[in-house]
């Protein structure tokens, strides 16, 4: 079996599901068949011949395992970002049946269309999964979180697993430095994901590498920005826990204060 990429081939996640992923194939076939595409012919059948190819494998449960196994021997810890940065030529909006399918969805769940918006600024193709998830799936009622695990999912597939980093790489993207998240998908994939006393110092070098976030760094990573958000949250929990021992001090109070009444109006009733 070959070191190709048949997600990167069809356009999706490799966490996409079997229905979800034979309706992208369909809808891929059907796009690019040599009879309706109105591009060049051989182009076409270049297209299909691996579209039907990297389906032949994802497609069967018993050798997508054995893919994703050897996938992850190849590709170690984390994607190549560089074939899916480049790829916003956005299949969605070119395959009619499901542009028709979510045309009619986001009338009724406007909601929908801003979450694809959204992933499209990273990912044309990770848009397109989140589509056919909704449109396969029909969770509507869980729009905001299959989107939030789409994303999850991408970022830590060509960013590592530091949350730090993932959202370096994402502010990158969504500033259009795409070379700043190559440079990032890099130093994951040969370096690894670093130590979280080493994210900083990566992101550091990161940043002077490729001059980038020197003039506002402050606004959103410099001095440790994610690690100032923690402290605020438990900073604010504190408060919180602070302020509920207070209440039940009080109450207690009251009680205490209660009873001391109840014992000593007793006694004086009993005096007189």
């Amino acid at each position: 079996m070959p070191n190709k990429d048949y997600y990167a081939i069809l356009g999706v996640l490799p966490s996409i599901d079997q229905a979800a992923l034979q309706a992208v194939y369909r809808a891929l076939v059907k796009k690019y068949h040599p009879d309706v595409f109105k591009g060049i012919k051989s182009e076409a059948e270049r297209i299909t011949k691996e579209l039907n190819e990297a389906y032949s494998v994802l497609g069967d449960e018993k050798k997508r395992a054995e893919y994703d196994k050897r996938r992850k021997e190849w590709e170690k810890e984390s994607g190549d970002y560089d074939t899916q940065s480049r790829s916003d030529s956005k299949p969605e909006s070119e395959v009619n049946e499901i542009a028709e399918a979510w045309e009619y969805i986001v009338q009724y769940y406007p909601k929908a269309e801003q979450c694809r918006a959204e992933l499209a600024k990273l990912s044309a193709s990770l848009a397109f999964t989140f589509q056919i998830a909704m449109i396969e799936g029909k969770t509507f009622s869980a729009i905001e979180l299959t989107k939030s695990v789409l994303e999850r999912s991408f970022l830590e597939r060509y960013f590592g697993k530091s949350a730090k980093i993932q959202m370096f790489a994402k502010i990158a993207i969504l500033d259009g430095r795409i070379d700043v998240a190559l440079e990032v998908n890099k130093a994951i994939k040969y370096l690894g994901t670093p130590d979280s006393g080493e994210v900083d110092r990566l992101l550091k070098q990161i940043r002077d590498k490729m001059s980038y976030l020197k003039g506002h760094a402050p606004k959103k990573f410099d001095g440790d920005y994610l690690s100032g958000l923690e402290e605020l949250g438990w900073g604010i929990l504190y408060y919180v826990i602070v302020v509920i021992v207070i209440c039940i001090l009080w109450v207690a109070l009251m009680f205490i204060k209660k009873e001391i009444f109840l014992m000593f109006g007793d006694l004086s009733f009993r005096f007189y």
